[in-house]
């Protein structure tokens, strides 16, 4: 039987949180990771993955924060039991074809033209957004604050991974 893990450490509640957020389930293949990161609200990530039977499927990762920090007021907090909420979604074959069609479509950006775009505002606190694809040749890895016009080319995408999986 294992031992359960407890801190009163915030910063290492907050990595562990982070770190079951950011990992995908079964260590399929990730082709699509997105993340909107609140200071103050829930943290939510959404994965689009592929088994090795080339079955996809869609999971939703919320962390409700301000849960465990209420449920917690003195201070201690339980590890391996944080509120982590986890929705999966498998996809049929129709629903598969118009993500790859979208992933398809953003083939034409590059890393260079990303990394060149600068922030047009300051932001002191919010929610911070990150985008990474890994499909075929395509790679990206971006993190915002402010949707500039310059990241609506991933609304499309976004949207689609969002729909089935909020309610």
């Amino acid at each position: 039987m294992q031992k359960e893990r407890f801190t009163n450490n915030t910063s290492i509640l907050v990595k562990e949180a982070q770190k079951q957020l950011y990992t995908p389930e079964n260590n399929d293949i990730c082709l699509v990771f997105y993340a909107e990161l609140s200071h103050f609200g829930n943290e939510k990530t959404f994965f689009l993955c592929q088994k090795q039977t080339n079955e996809c499927y869609l999971v939703c990762k919320t962390w409700h924060k301000t849960k465990d920090f209420q449920k917690y007021t003195l201070g201690i907090y339980n590890l391996d039991r944080l509120n982590i909420t986890t929705n999966f979604y498998f996809l049929e074959n129709t629903q598969k074809l118009v993500f790859q069609t979208e992933l398809n479509a953003l083939k034409h950006v590059t890393q260079t033209y990303l990394n060149n775009i600068k922030p047009k505002a300051l932001v002191l606190d919010g929610v911070k957004y990150q985008l990474k694809i890994s499909f075929e040749d395509l790679k990206i890895d971006i993190d915002w604050y402010i949707l500039q016009e310059e990241f609506k080319i991933f609304e499309k995408l976004v949207f689609s991974v969002k729909k089935n999986l909020e309610p």
